[in-house]
């Protein structure tokens, strides 16, 4: 018997509100979390460090959790996996990931951004460590 399941059907001692809540809320932390990673794409305007495998089993592994969680019935697990899949917010961000890793390493004019973004950065990381240093002598 597994720890707390008891023969009331695996309620865990929570509500079946409160069980759908966590479920509610997992699918939507799901559902947004390739956003940061997009952003600092675009911010360092690098995905050297962004595989296409990855990219492409993730679309997998969320239409295939989409389809077990459909069959297994548990509502408040797939319908944030449908309106992400539907809202197509995971297939795009794949594909804008997919598109700007492409663009930044594989176009001369996306390794020019790269390269001066982050000579820039070096610039300004530069120039703050030569400041405090001129501040305390």
């Amino acid at each position: 018997m597994i720890a707390g399941g008891g023969s009331g059907g695996g309620s865990y001692g929570l509500s079946p509100a409160a069980m759908d809540a966590i479920g509610y809320a997992g699918g939507g932390v799901l559902a947004v979390c390739l956003i940061p990673q997009i952003g600092k794409i675009v911010l360092t305007r690098s995905a050297r460090d962004i595989s296409y495998a990855w990219s492409v089993m993730y679309m997998i592994g969320m239409t295939l959790s989409l389809a077990y969680l459909i069959m297994k019935d548990a509502m408040a697990a797939w319908i944030p996996l449908v309106i992400e899949i539907a809202g197509c917010i995971a297939i795009i961000m794949c594909i804008a990931i997919i598109l700007l890793k492409t663009f930044f390493e594989h176009t001369a004019r996306g390794r020019k951004w790269s390269a001066a973004k982050q000579q820039q950065q070096l610039q300004s990381v530069l120039s703050g460590t030569m400041s405090r240093l001129d501040a305390s002598s």
